[in-house]
């Protein structure tokens, strides 16, 4: 997987921030992300594509196969793709 590289992650007073860099058609706007969300965002690039991502965070927190948290894990990571924050190969 490959992130947008018109974002970065930034750590500013506890929160977890993807600030945009330049114009983009994804968003102009900072997206506020929760410690799971960064961990998806700064996983990404170690998965082949979207499967392997949801396995690999489902493996770092633990989550049970099949779980609501899987799903939202699985939820999240298809609306990463669809705005175009992070792209398949």
């Amino acid at each position: 997987m490959r992130k947008n590289t018109n974002f970065v992650l930034r750590e500013i007073y506890e929160k977890v921030i993807l600030m945009p860099i330049c114009f983009n058609d994804a968003s102009n706007e900072p997206i506020f992300l929760n410690q799971v969300a960064a961990t998806i965002w700064k996983n990404a690039e170690r998965c082949t594509n979207k499967e392997t991502l949801s396995e690999s965070i489902c493996k770092i927190y633990s989550l049970a196969e099949k779980s609501s948290e899987e799903n939202a894990v699985k939820y999240f990571i298809d609306q990463l793709i669809t705005m175009k924050l992070i792209y398949e190969f």
